[in-house]
């Protein structure tokens, strides 16, 4: 994980993970924070190193760990 946030960059979303990429959002966007977090990690599998998809990673984590 160290390394693809040191490698990460940014760089478009592409076709079936700009999909996923949008579906996480609107998760997020409603509260639904662990399947935002859950649709981000598979794309994060397909674009290991896109900063959007880890920013986004994150963000989740971090409200998840604060309604903990």
């Amino acid at each position: 994980e160290a390394k693809a946030r040191a490698l990460a960059k940014d760089e478009p979303l592409k076709g079936e993970v700009r999909a996923k990429y949008l579906q996480g959002l609107e998760y997020f966007t409603n509260g639904e924070y662990e399947k935002a977090l859950q649709v981000w990690e598979e794309c994060r599998k397909l674009q290991p190193y896109n900063k959007r998809i880890l920013d986004s990673i994150d963000e989740a984590r971090e409200v998840l760990k604060k309604k903990r």
